[in-house]
Order: C-alpha cells, then sequence, then structure tokens
C-alpha cells in the first residue's frame, strides 16, 4: 500500500504519460508546485534524456528559464485600461 506521497508522485507521473500532448502539464506542475524546478531543470539537463538525433530540437529551448512571475497569466491590456484605478496588471508584465 502506497502512502501519501508516493501516491501523488504515482499519480503525477499517471497523468503525465496518460495526457501526454492534451495541455494539462503545465498546468499540473503549477498546481503542484513543480513548474520551476521541473522546467528549468529540463531546460539544463534535458539532452541527457534526449537520444542524439533529437538533440537539435532541444537546443531550440535550451536558454530558456522559467521564471516566479510566468505562473500566472497576464491580464489583457483592455481589461486593465477599462478600470485602471481597480485594477492592476499582474508582477512580471
Amino acid at each position: 500500500m502506497l502512502n501519501r506521497s508516493d501516491f501523488i508522485k504515482v499519480l503525477e507521473k499517471e497523468r503525465r504519460v496518460e495526457l501526454n500532448c492534451e495541455g494539462h502539464r503545465w498546468f499540473d506542475l503549477v498546481r503542484t508546485g513543480h513548474v520551476i524546478e521541473v522546467m528549468n531543470n529540463h531546460f539544463t539537463h534535458g539532452e541527457d534524456a534526449i537520444a542524439s538525433s533529437l538533440q537539435k530540437d532541444w537546443e531550440i529551448g535550451k536558454n530558456n528559464s522559467i521564471e516566479p512571475h510566468e505562473l500566472i497569466f497576464p491580464i489583457p491590456f483592455f481589461e486593465v485600461n477599462l478600470n485602471p484605478n481597480n485594477l492592476k496588471q499582474n508582477p512580471g508584465y
């Protein structure tokens, strides 16, 4: 029987595999608080896990990193302008 921590790890892996290419991974990582760790690790160490024939595709994002302000979306400029006294843009945008 799995404890809570192990179950969560198994569940996260299952969602990653089963929902591949369905656009859920980013939101799962944000919700669990792992997005910065996982994505920045991928950008710096991803080539180790990718076959050499695909390495050039991976290199496209190798100088990227995820910053904390990127975990939330910007508020559309139009919406901020509708009520600039009460609606402020999210930090970093």
